[in-house]
């Protein structure tokens, strides 16, 4: 928020010995966020929340407010107390249980979208990529 780096996150290569997606430090907070436009996020009454950079960086993209998580969905949901605004989580497919568990936590604040998945698509960048139009159109019902 500042303007300086505070963590790191990059995805794992083939043949990663760990079941993980994602490679972090060791020694990072594990409930470290990543935000990809900070003026969107800060003037907005509400943010999206996804499991993987990519996707907020996809919506962050389209203009939306987004936050993602460093961790996939071990999410502490101590980690979003600050922000007094409502939280979309935007699961990708097969994870809108974890979500659930951790937007329940938020009361009014924790909401969670339940996509239906078009073929061959499990999170919101291979919506984007694939049917782009589908995505914004979207977007743009479910925030009216």
């Amino acid at each position: 928020e500042q303007g300086r780096i505070v963590g790191a996150v990059a995805r794992a290569g083939e043949g990663n010995s760990s079941s993980s997606k994602y490679v972090v430090p060791n020694d990072q907070d594990g409930n470290l966020l990543y935000v990809p436009d900070w003026s969107l996020h800060t003037k907005s009454r509400y943010t999206f929340l996804t499991f993987g950079v990519i996707d907020a960086v996809t919506l962050s993209m389209l203009g939306y407010p987004a936050i993602s998580t460093l961790s996939g969905k071990r999410l502490d949901p101590a980690a979003l107390n600050s922000w007094r605004k409502q939280i979309i989580f935007i699961p990708d497919e097969g994870e809108e249980d974890a979500a659930g568990r951790i937007a329940a936590c938020l009361g009014w604040r924790g909401k969670v979208w339940r996509v239906n998945w078009p073929d061959e698509c499990k999170d919101i960048s291979d919506i984007w990529t694939k049917y782009p139009d589908l995505l914004k159109s979207e977007l743009r019902k479910r925030l009216n």
